[in-house]
């Protein structure tokens, strides 16, 4: 499973940024590396610092409205458990 600490941000003013973190977590709920890839469902209103396979990322306030950040896990197809 993914979590993203905060789940949720709110920004009062343009140019406000914040992190994300997001932890991947296998059956058992040990942490584990994966790849991590972002993306904001509006541009217009939260750009992101990557949307590379980290699993830290900086948010900023472009505009008004709202977006969803989505992060989403690749596990590497050699990774033994």
């Amino acid at each position: 499973s993914i979590s993203i600490s905060p789940a949720e941000l709110s920004f009062t003013a343009i140019g406000q940024t914040a992190s994300l973190v997001a932890t991947v977590k296998d059956q058992n709920g040990a942490p584990m590396s994966a790849m991590i890839e972002w993306m904001t469902t509006d541009e217009s209103v939260a750009s992101i610092s990557s949307e590379g396979p980290v699993s830290s990322i900086t948010v900023t306030s472009v505009g008004t409205g709202t977006a969803t950040i989505v992060a989403s896990y690749i596990l590497s197809q050699y990774q033994q458990r």
